[in-house]
């Protein structure tokens, strides 16, 4: 029952929906409600660095030039393969 994850682990109270945690569970393969907290925060804070990661290479350009360039250069008919 006492599982100590690490040392940068701590007990909280939370009031949470049981049959969304039980979902979420069962979508995330987690063996307990614990774990299953764990998994979310995990992702969430992987998703946002990914996300911020993504915002600044976008703001750099450094996906390719501009869409109304390439355009010009080849109509997006001709690029299309489908």
């Amino acid at each position: 029952m006492s599982e100590i994850v690490n040392e940068h682990t701590v007990r909280k109270t939370l009031l949470l929906n049981p049959e969304k945690l039980r979902k979420v569970r069962m979508i995330l393969g987690a063996s307990s409600d614990s774990e299953a907290i764990r998994m979310l925060i995990e992702r969430t804070l992987a998703y946002e660095e990914a996300f911020q990661a993504a915002r600044r290479i976008q703001q750099r350009g450094t996906f390719g030039r501009d869409w109304d360039e390439l355009e010009k250069e080849r109509p997006i008919d001709e690029i299309s393969d489908f």
